[in-house]
């Protein structure tokens, strides 16, 4: 069955009748066929991968992330598992691929190669050695922000990844769902966007169109995750490429907090929450600028949410003030304070001791 599902999916040609989700999926037919024939320019060839079965980073949309190599280099194999080869998995699998093989931004996480002619089906990727966003968090711990400096520097690598998936031409890219899991950092601590498995570009999308491509109605279809996911969709109303600035302005308001927006709620009662238009309270140190950016991003109307070139402007502005101190570890320093050696004691001769020793 996966063999017959394969070998259709990666025909040369798409059937008239491949049905609704397939056109949902896929696009239109013109652009797929083009895609599959630059198939060539990056199928990677199975016996020159590696893949680290012990080393799982983490688990996709559709399937597994595993360490691997490839030609002396360490890469991140997103693979198919065999529990989800259903044809649906398959076009999910072909849509991701179909997105980030174009792809090209400095915090877009490096498409390499994909091997499609047999399974499992993988996507090859840059391994991203500082882990995810999510995890950095957690290990963080609760109510203990980053400095102001390192998580405004995340937020802006996120809206300028951001930016330039919205503003691509010719075709736009909507993630869909952008979480902190879905933001890995490279050895030099930058922010790079992952995950294309729900992604949907301007080609694919249907319904209304505005005047402005931002405005774009383009799905009624639930995606995504529920804490990072826009009240339009939960109610499963027509939705615009703004539901990625409402997904922004929770991921802004996590880094600048050290904790989720809804720590305490159940996802049944943070949904009913979100849908009604109750969001959480901002801290009264959040500045005011910062604070009108994460109310504005995560607002019940869609248009109200500024374009990501607006984020990106604001967080840039924030950052040209901040001072020095403003991207220390203030806990890492006063870590580094407390294990420091004692300043020295005089005793009655006038002897200098420390750590017990007598110091001439």
């Amino acid at each position: 069955m996966l063999k017959e599902s394969l070998e259709r999916l990666c025909a040369p040609t798409v059937q008239p009748n491949a049905g609704w989700e397939m056109n949902q999926h896929l696009g239109d037919t013109a652009t797929l066929r083009a895609h599959i024939m630059a198939r060539e320019q990056w199928e990677i060839d199975r016996s020159a991968l590696e893949v680290n079965e012990e080393a799982c980073l983490g688990r996709g949309s559709f399937g597994e992330v595993h360490r691997g190599t490839w030609r002396g280099t360490e890469v991140a194999v997103k693979r198919l598992r065999a529990d989800m080869a259903s044809e649906r998995e398959l076009l999910e699998f072909r849509r991701e691929l179909a997105i980030v093989n174009h792809l090209a931004h400095p915090n877009i996480v490096q498409f390499l190669g994909a091997c499609t002619t047999s399974v499992p089906l993988c996507i090859v990727t840059e391994f991203m050695p500082g882990g995810n966003l999510a995890d950095l968090l957690a290990a963080r711990g609760e109510n203990r922000p980053f400095p102001l400096g390192r998580a405004l520097n995340w937020a802006l690598d996120t809206a300028k990844g951001m930016r330039y998936l919205h503003e691509r031409r010719p075709t736009m890219i909507i993630h869909r769902d952008l979480k902190p899991e879905n933001l890995l950092l490279d050895d030099a601590g930058r922010i790079k966007i992952t995950d294309f498995g729900l992604s949907k570009s301007a080609i694919q999308l249907r319904g209304e169109r505005s005047q402005s491509s931002e405005e774009q109605t383009v799905s009624r279809t639930t995606c995504g995750t529920w804490m990072y996911t826009a009240p339009e969709v939960y109610k499963k109303e027509p939705y615009s490429p703004k539901v990625d600035q409402f997904a922004f302005g929770m991921i802004l308001y996590e880094l600048l907090h050290g904790c989720s927006a809804f720590k305490n709620m159940s996802p049944e009662e943070a949904t009913k929450q979100l849908a009604s238009g109750t969001r959480p309270e901002i801290a009264a140190a959040v500045r005011p600028e910062l604070r009108a950016l994460i109310e504005r991003s995560w607002a019940h109307e869609p248009s109200i949410r500024p374009s990501f070139a607006e984020i990106q402007r604001t967080l840039q502005t924030v950052l040209g003030s901040l001072q020095p101190g403003d991207f220390e570890d203030r806990l890492a320093l006063s870590s580094r304070l407390n294990d420091a050696p004692q300043p020295a004691q005089r005793n009655a001769e006038g002897e200098s001791k420390q750590c017990g020793c007598v110091i001439a």
